[in-house]
């Protein structure tokens, strides 16, 4: 006797029947790039849904194309190979990737715009290879033919500080060991990019430039610049930002820069395609440079409009040798046009861990480091008791592993620094911190696409869109640790939605929300 299908059976097979085609469809896609300088041997390499590494054709003025396509999910994964022979011979580069000369930190999409379909790309797509030395673009092209970045737990997301151009070579504090000893000579330098994604006039004045040498605790003068002189064709240049400081002179002389009252001003958005870039007006000879156990250049000044500042040391056999450089500091950001301190220490703390520490009732500490400071983990803990309060500034990362606890009543405050601010310069009158609440909503920053709140939280948190006139749509996407996704969701109608870390351990998680050709990352704590 032939046995009868279940209705219900029967039915949700001609429902998986029919919705597989909606979703399993090859999608086209067409990439392109546009280079701001000549390029040759253009080639696509396309890692997913096949291997594939065809030359792209040229479509425009240093514009290559190519028409492929993504895999039955609207899945692809790939990097663009090109060559700069004026300058690299025939040394190859990608679109996305690191920049060698800041180890372990991703530069993301370099020297070019990338297109899909003719959506411009940016590094919300990018992601790490799987070997973690190298990043690539991962999207997903969707039936309603709308990109948007892959990232999962096979595509790890690269985490990029957009705030600081791509080609810049030294992205974040960078040391290296003293040279061989036949090394006498060193020189403070500095060097300044206009942020090119906002036109505006940028002005930037200097009061002083100082190189320091350092034993114990006693920083020494070694060398002075108080800019009652300026001698533009010999104590700076304008060198190539695209590519960024390419062998050989390319820089112009003179540095368009005046003196006037001890300072000097100049207006970088006059050449914002290229690197500002000036140094000590004459170099410091020493017998050895073990002579201190650590050195620091310092600049004061103040940046007016959209631009960022960085400083660091070179080191010379002779006077006009070849450089070798000791290191960079963070990049300095502009700030209200209000005077700040922009440096490079070698003997700065990199990274902290923090662990085994107990802040108590009426303490308040303040800890710093120009890389990442580590919070408990390894089974060991950090205490904030009722009335301890404690201030955190990294240079680039926070991170609160098991063990950290806040007891109600105390204060845990953690900042990335924006502006070279760390614990030694912070303002006394600061007011005291204040953990925000439902009550205390922080306020949205000028250009902010949404906000975060309470944050820290120990489960639930609100996010709050901007309404700019434009919709609220957008994807909401949570990151965990090492850039893994925990949550991915479609952010439609309304301005707030509530999402929960229950579940999750205590730790510092990333908010990605992608909207139109918008989009931001900000982060939120979870505490016990």
């Amino acid at each position: 006797m032939k046995r009868q299908m279940p209705i219900k059976t029967a039915l949700t097979i001609c429902l998986w029947l029919f919705v597989i085609p909606v979703f399993s469809q090859t999608m086209p896609a067409k990439i392109r790039v546009v280079f701001p300088f000549p390029v040759t041997m253009v080639t696509l390499q396309q890692y997913w849904p096949i291997g594939l590494y065809p030359a792209m054709e040229q479509t425009g003025t240093n514009e290559y194309s190519y028409n492929t396509a993504t895999d039955n999910y609207g899945q692809i994964l790939f990097n663009v190979k090109y060559l700069i022979p004026q300058f690299f011979g025939d040394r190859y580069f990608y679109i996305v990737g690191f920049n060698g000369l800041s180890p372990g930190k991703p530069a993301g999409i370099v020297y070019g715009k990338v297109y899909i379909n003719n959506v411009l790309l940016n590094n919300m797509y990018t992601v790490l290879n799987p070997t973690a030395d190298g990043l690539n673009i991962s999207a997903k092209i969707s039936s309603d033919s709308s990109v948007v970045p892959l990232i999962d737990a096979n595509h790890p997301h690269a985490i990029i500080d957009d705030r600081i151009p791509p080609e810049a070579a030294l992205r974040s504090y960078c040391k290296n060991p003293l040279p061989p000893s036949n090394y006498h000579y060193l020189a403070a330098w500095m060097q300044v990019l206009t942020d090119n994604n906002v036109t505006d006039d940028c002005v930037v004045e200097v009061d002083y430039f100082r190189l320091y040498g350092r034993n114990g605790g006693t920083l020494t003068v070694l060398y002075e610049d108080n800019y009652d002189t300026f001698n533009p064709d010999g104590d700076g240049g304008l060198f190539l930002r695209y590519p960024f400081f390419p062998p050989g002179d390319y820089h112009e002389h003179p540095f368009p820069g005046s003196i006037s009252n001890g300072i000097l001003r100049f207006t970088p958005s006059t050449h914002r395609n290229r690197v500002w870039h000036w140094w000590n007006t004459q170099q410091t000879y020493l017998n050895s440079l073990s002579q201190y156990s650590s050195y620091r250049a310092e600049c004061r000044l103040k940046i007016t409009g959209h631009a960022m500042a960085q400083a660091g040391i070179d080191c010379r056999i002779e006077p006009w040798d070849a450089p070798y450089e000791l290191g960079g500091g963070n990049w300095a950001f502009e700030n209200n046009g209000q005077w700040q301190y922009v440096w490079f220490d070698t003997g700065e703390n990199s990274t902290l861990d923090l662990q085994n520490i107990v802040v108590e009732n009426g303490e308040t500490l303040c800890y710093d480091a120009t890389q990442t400071i580590t919070v408990a983990g390894n089974n060991t803990t950090f205490l904030v008791q009722e009335g301890g309060s404690v201030t955190l500034i990294a240079g680039n990362d926070i991170h609160l592993l098991p063990g950290t606890k806040v007891l109600n009543l105390g204060y845990l405050n953690g900042f990335i620094a924006t502006n070279s601010t760390f614990c030694s310069n912070q303002s006394s009158n600061e007011a005291d911190p204040v953990p925000y609440s439902e009550e205390e909503v922080p306020d949205f920053r000028k250009e902010s696409l949404f906000r975060v709140f309470p944050n820290p939280t120990s489960d639930a948190f609100t996010l709050e869109v901007k309404d700019d006139g434009c919709g609220t749509n957008g994807v909401v996407t949570i990151y965990g640790k090492m850039g893994i996704q925990i949550r991915q969701t479609v952010f439609s109608g309304g301005i707030s939605e509530r999402f929960s870390l229950a579940g999750y351990p205590e730790g510092v998680y990333l908010i990605s929300l992608v909207k139109g050709n918008q989009s931001e990352i900000r982060k939120i704590i979870k505490v016990r």
